[in-house]
């Protein structure tokens, strides 16, 4: 009886611990707070600083209680002004403390605040619609910001006021006796910061204002450095194309650029010679002797000083020989070559001849100049031409030969009415330009008709056109999907959004994918994608201002949300694991305790 007693109180113990097991493991994990971005901030002679769990310490002057700001929290940015100190709250709202002879610190009721900034005696907030509002002392006009729209980005000097647009431009007010204003000109800024009695701005690096102690003097100061991008291949044909960059000079004012390319299933990279170039711009460098419907990869690169630094690696299809296409001169569409024997080469789009233009005869496609290589001498090759819309019957084609114009009709078929012509050269003879029976059929020319579209008199019969020769599928782009991470930030932490371009063509493109934040445009990328390839494009962004942002990517859309101060994001505990742990202990202990009890005495 004492045995089966003891064996109770036990079983009871076991049934104890497992009720505080699951206690604890359904008690919900404790919130943890999304970080603030630390700071300081100097003002006349206090200092501020903005701890990660948004509260705020200062020390230093605190005559007219500029530093009392312990009791402040949920902060998301702090500026010290001379002997005042305001504070951005998470929800967008406004704290200041310190000096308000002037008003400097009315700013209880703001709301929707993406930026303060304290000057010596007045406040500027930046809202979230790129508006800005100001208080505190107007004797030099520094607050006359109320018609100010599309500004990022504002600051604060001793009596003047700077705010940057997102076009890259400066606007200033207040007093400019010593042109600490005068940031009309600038451009391509991504800065700006006031000081006392001058201004900085960053980009090229400029500065204006007071000078007597060279703080304007920032000439051979490189702190941006260069970037390059490589863009879309241009041109491609069966054994040429074009390869393309566009590059940033940053601070420097010489670069050199060029490219690296090489065919995508081999190791070695080939690099066109280094070109030195004294402005941003673009650059672009045709390529020969390639190989015909092979897949090559290029970059652009691009070195300043002692650094080399890559564009991102793209790629693109040559044709396959025989076939070629090109854009019409006169912008009717694509026009497509395609040659019986041989191999079309330097295909080109010409919207006048040496010839001149054709009298009673108009050319709604232009003109058109090209090889055909690799014959055998005296070949007889037939040349198919798809047009972008119809012909009319009685449609001509005319030969700029030796500068004299040669009705070529006669070598005309297809003349039928529909966008499908067919031409028939004999290499060698009039009709071929060089005259030469070499192997290479010269032919600069086009179709043409009578103005008014009226069918010649005389032609000969007509034969149906021939079925179009067989064709790539041009290129078709498209999305295939939009992720993002996280779903939850915190304030300034990097979100990356993901997508895939598809291309379900046999022809590579090109495809300009813009990012969409709150509806306007932060980034864009240019890709080039091969025949049925995928290109990942990823965007990164950091956001500063608490709030949900909508994500458009080409139609694909998608939202994050930046936690304030105070947020949580949802953690799990290790509540799985003690409910696992105290089912296993009680599992044991009926185990042990059935035993005791049926077991048999000794």
């Amino acid at each position: 009886m004492i045995k089966i007693r003891a064996w109770r109180c036990f079983a009871v113990m076991m049934a104890l611990v497992l009720v505080a097991a699951l206690g604890a493991a359904i008690v919900p994990a404790r919130p943890v707070k999304a970080a603030t971005a630390p700071m300081v901030s100097a003002g006349g002679d206090h200092t501020v600083g903005l701890k990660s769990d948004g509260t705020v310490v200062a020390v230093g002057n605190n005559g007219n209680s500029q530093c009392n700001v312990s009791s402040w929290t949920n902060i998301a940015q702090v500026s010290a002004g001379h002997i005042h100190t305001v504070g951005l709250k998470s929800d967008g709202t406004v704290v200041a403390v310190g000096d308000n002879g002037s008003g400097q610190c009315n700013v209880s009721s703001w709301t929707g605040i993406t930026q303060v900034a304290a000057g010596y005696a007045h406040t500027i907030g930046l809202k979230s619609d790129g508006t800005v509002v100001a208080v505190g002392s107007n004797g030099n006009g520094q607050c006359n910001v109320g018609s100010w729209t599309g500004i990022t980005q504002v600051s604060a000097g001793y009596i003047h006021t700077v705010g940057l647009k997102s076009d890259g431009t400066v606007v200033a007010v207040g007093y400019n006796v010593d042109g600490r204003c005068d940031v009309g000109s600038w451009t391509g800024i991504t800065q700006v910061s006031a000081g006392g009695f001058h201004t900085v701005g960053l980009g090229s690096v400029t500065a204006v204002g007071w000078n007597d102690y060279s703080q304007c003097n920032l000439f051979d100061w490189n702190l941006i450095g260069a970037t390059v991008t490589t863009n879309a291949a241009t041109g491609i044909g069966t054994n040429s194309d074009t390869l393309n960059m566009s590059y940033t000079m940053g601070s420097y004012s010489l670069v050199d650029v060029r490219f690296a390319y090489k065919k995508s299933a081999d190791p070695a990279w080939t690099y066109t010679p280094w070109v030195s170039k004294p402005a941003s711009g673009n650059h672009a460098e045709p390529l020969t002797g390639l190989d015909s419907k092979t897949q090559y990869d290029f970059r652009a690169e691009l070195k300043y000083d002692t650094t080399e630094i890559q564009g991102s690696t793209l790629q693109f299809t040559t044709l396959r020989i025989g076939i070629a296409s090109v854009a019409s001169a006169t912008g009717t569409g694509t026009v497509t070559f395609a040659t019986s024997a041989g191999s079309i080469t330097d295909l080109t789009a010409l919207a006048t001849t040496p010839c001149g233009s054709l009298a009673g005869l108009s050319v709604p496609h232009g003109y058109f100049s090209f090889n055909i290589t690799n014959l055998t001498p005296g070949a007889i090759v037939i040349i198919t031409i798809t047009l972008p819309s119809n012909m009319p019957i009685g449609t001509q084609y005319w030969k700029c030969t030796n500068g004299q114009w040669v009705n070529a009709t006669s070598i005309l078929g297809g003349n039928d009415g529909d966008n499908i012509l067919t031409l028939t050269i004999i290499d060698g003879s009039q009709f071929d330009a060089d005259g030469v029976a070499n192997g290479t059929i010269v032919d600069p020319g086009g179709p043409a008709v009578p103005v008014g579209g009226a069918a010649l008199p005389g032609q000969p019969a007509h034969r149906a056109s021939p079925a179009a020769p067989t064709q790539f599928k041009q290129a078709q782009l498209s999305l295939q999907y939009l992720s993002v991470n996280p779903k939850q930030a915190a304030a300034n932490q990097p979100v990356t959004i993901t997508t895939n371009v598809v291309n379900t063509g046999d022809e590579a493109g090109n495809y300009n994918v813009a990012l969409k934040i709150n509806g306007q445009v932060e980034q864009t990328r240019m890709v080039s994608v091969g025949p049925q390839g995928t290109q990942p494009i990823k965007f990164t962004i950091m956001k500063a201002q608490p709030g949900t942002y909508t994500i458009d990517v080409q139609g694909k859309s998608g939202s994050f949300t930046v936690l304030g101060t105070g947020s949580t994001t949802s953690t799990r505990s290790s509540g799985g694991f003690i409910v696992f742990l105290a089912l296993s202990v009680l599992v044991l202990a009926i185990a042990v305790v059935t035993m005791m009890i049926f077991r048999r005495p000794a």
